[in-house]
């Protein structure tokens, strides 16, 4: 299980969110006030794509689109080129992570966890929702 959290963690900018968030802010973006802490807020989250796979499919697409290949023009479908990449160790560890890491942020003082409410086909992107409050916590923001 710890583990799983340091592959979080080093996810999440070895728990520096706030700097990298506070580094790629847009120059147009303007602080007015903070939201109130109790509003739910959905975040998406990009999982890494599997490194063997991504060598493969290059390798694929390299020969499909060599005229000498005996495989030219013999295009990928969309369900194989998930099949090569997806990385469903980090989407289950993400996952796991998004439903056990609780915070208390709420007015009665009990756990809260994020609710996952949606992933991709391949994994390679999950939306869940929580309060402002949880992911503060979460990110360390």
């Amino acid at each position: 299980e710890v583990e799983k959290m340091n592959h979080i963690e080093a996810f999440l900018y070895g728990g520096k969110a706030q700097e990298v968030l506070q580094e790629n802010r847009p120059e147009s973006f303007i602080e007015i006030k903070r939201s109130p802490q109790h509003m739910q807020h959905e975040v998406i989250f990009a999982v890494k794509p599997n490194e063997v796979g991504l060598e493969e499919l290059r390798l694929m697409v390299d020969d499909i689109s060599s005229p000498s290949s005996t495989r030219y023009q013999q295009w990928l479908t969309y369900s194989t080129v998930g099949d090569l990449v997806s990385n469903h160790e980090s989407t289950k560890n993400v996952t796991f992570w998004l439903e056990t890491t609780y915070s208390y942020c709420s007015e009665n003082n009990e756990k809260e966890v994020a609710s996952v409410d949606w992933k991709s086909t391949h994994g390679d992107y999950i939306k869940a929702s929580a309060s402002i409050c949880h992911w503060e916590k979460l990110f360390k923001t």
